[in-house]
């Protein structure tokens, strides 16, 4: 029976498809090409930071406002875009925000400095800001309701898939050319998305209404504190975070605006950016914060594992690229089990949603347990595979039950707040691993130097070992020994980093097999959906 239900799925799927229209195809392409080229823009240089900086002949400090310059950008851009867009139109906006995007990837080329990259990377903030908002309303909306869980999915494959196949594209980049090539990757998808943006989605006429009528104190209130608290939470853990003024100052900034944007929020009821009555719903309050621990969930098999790579083996990106491969491809298989299930109401969202939690955490802990310096990609695998297989079944499912209540004048409104939380709750859980794997590094680190004791039997032999190793290369027995001492600290330090990496790990598995129980804390799919509603809440 599960073979006769999978065929008649599939052949219902592919009349479907037949009867689609030109216009609908070319509107769903636009929507995945935008989403697509912003999230990939994003791993291209997180992935070849260190070449850019090098391109561009700025130090470990200055090049680290490459990488804060597009969050900041970013959060700023979802709420200018999703305000526009209610005036605009949906299809001006997409198409101006890639347009904006791809002749923004051309200037490094022209000013090969790096002012100019930091100026390229916000201005591409705004604009992929503006562009993911859109892409999930489009995608909706170009498909029926019997096929959301399609539309969900290509959309989510942006944030789940494209990061691991950035790997591969950004080593054979680089290897092919120069690091100007890892901005000119965004060209293509940009032109097709303008192209098919044009050609798909409908014209719609202006409404002046949402413009005019908002309260722009409010707006900036919103976009200030959300743009303060990205930026601090980005360079926090580089700035030693309470320690640095900077940062203080740019926390308590931040906290402030948004603390009274939330009065505001709430004491006031006509609202066209996000209504209070909006966020009072279940599922979608916590569909929303639920996308932060899948932001945490993410890292493990994108940030800890290429870090430990790049530290303990001195990896590339084409080095890296099998190793995230193997979080790829899962993936696919993840994705067709989502969207039968919930297409054919096989499996509860939120039992999909506890799954992936689960599948996640087995990888985390299981990478945790084993992990040392030895290891490279073929010892990786198989915590690979179960993180990937898990991230769909968390992504999906999670989108779809906060999908479930809303109703189609809502789609703007909801796509600013689970965007606006994506974007910060990756920032803010990026900055507390990169914390946490610097506080483990440095505990492991002083217990590994309190063993090594100083005229101790096993310290002599280490050293007399090391000093014959390179006293050949050496001048003089003094030279060997100050070699072998150095050689001696960079080991304690190599293992203090591949420890802390372990614990890191570890942390980040139990935190999803808490995040797990957080899945049955939401109403089934559909629960709070307001059948009646004829109108934007608080309108």
């Amino acid at each position: 029976m599960s073979t006769k239900h999978y065929r008649g799925w599939i052949h219902d799927s592919l009349q479907y498809f037949r009867r689609l229209d030109s216009h609908r195809c070319a509107a769903s392409v636009a929507a995945v090409a935008a989403a697509w080229m912003a999230m990939l823009s994003t791993r291209y240089t997180a992935l070849a930071l260190a070449d850019v900086r090098g391109g561009v002949g700025a130090g470990f400090d200055d090049g680290s406002w490459i990488t804060t310059a597009y969050p900041t950008g970013e959060v700023i851009g979802i709420v200018a875009g999703c305000w526009l867009a209610a005036a605009i139109s949906l299809k001006r906006i997409l198409i101006g925000a890639a347009t904006v995007f791809t002749i923004s990837s051309l200037l490094p080329l022209l000013t090969p400095h790096w002012t100019t990259v930091v100026a390229v990377r916000l201005i591409q903030g705004l604009a992929g800001g503006a562009l993911l908002p859109m892409a999930i309303v489009g995608l909706l909306r170009s498909l029926p309701p019997a096929y959301r869980a399609l539309a969900i999915a290509l959309y989510t494959s942006a944030s789940t898939l494209a990061p691991q196949l950035a790997g591969a594209l950004t080593g054979w980049l680089l290897n092919t050319g120069d690091w100007q090539l890892l901005f000119w990757a965004n060209i293509p998808l940009g032109l097709m998305a303008i192209c098919a943006a044009a050609y798909g989605f409908p014209r719609e006429a202006l409404r002046l209404r949402p413009l005019l009528g908002i309260d722009r104190f409010r707006l900036l209130l919103l976009v200030s504190s959300l743009a303060l608290l990205s930026c601090a939470f980005d360079q926090g853990n580089r700035l030693d975070w309470l320690n640095s003024g900077l940062i203080r100052g740019l926390l308590f900034a931040g906290g402030a605006a948004l603390c009274a944007y939330l009065i505001y929020l709430v004491r006031l009821r006509k609202n066209y950016l996000l209504g209070a009555g909006l966020i009072l719903r279940r599922n979608v309050t916590l569909g929303a914060l639920g996308v932060v621990p899948f932001g945490i969930a993410g890292l493990g098999c994108a940030y800890v594992i290429p870090e430990y790579l790049v530290q303990a083996h001195l990896y590339r990106p084409d080095n890296i690229a099998p190793t995230l491969w193997d979080a790829a491809w899962p993936q696919i298989l993840a994705y067709g089990v989502g969207i039968i299930s919930l297409s054919k109401r096989w499996i509860p969202p939120r039992t999909l949603l506890a799954a992936g939690f689960v599948f996640v955490a087995a990888g985390l802990i299981r990478d945790s347990l084993g992990l040392y310096g030895v290891w490279i990609e073929p010892d990786l695998r198989l915590g690979q595979i179960l993180q990937g297989f898990g991230l769909p079944l968390i992504l999906l499912p999670l989108l779809f039950l906060f999908v479930s209540d809303l109703v189609p004048l809502e789609g703007l409104q909801a796509a600013l707040l689970f965007n606006v939380l994506r974007s910060l709750g990756g920032t803010v859980g990026l900055a507390t691993i990169e914390t946490l794997d610097r506080f483990r590094e440095q505990i492991r680190s002083n217990v590994l130097v309190e063993h090594i004791v100083i005229g101790a039997q096993t310290t002599v032999q280490h050293l007399d070992l090391l000093t014959s190793i390179v006293s050949g290369r050496s001048i003089g027995d003094a030279q060997a020994t100050a070699r072998a001492t150095t050689l001696l600290s960079e080991a304690v330090l190599n293992q203090a980093q591949i420890l802390g990496h372990a614990d890191t790990l570890a942390a980040l598995g139990a935190t999803m097999l808490i995040a797990a129980l957080f899945a049955f804390s939401m109403a089934p799919a559909g629960s709070g959906h307001p059948v009646e509603r004829q109108s934007i809440p608080n309108k």
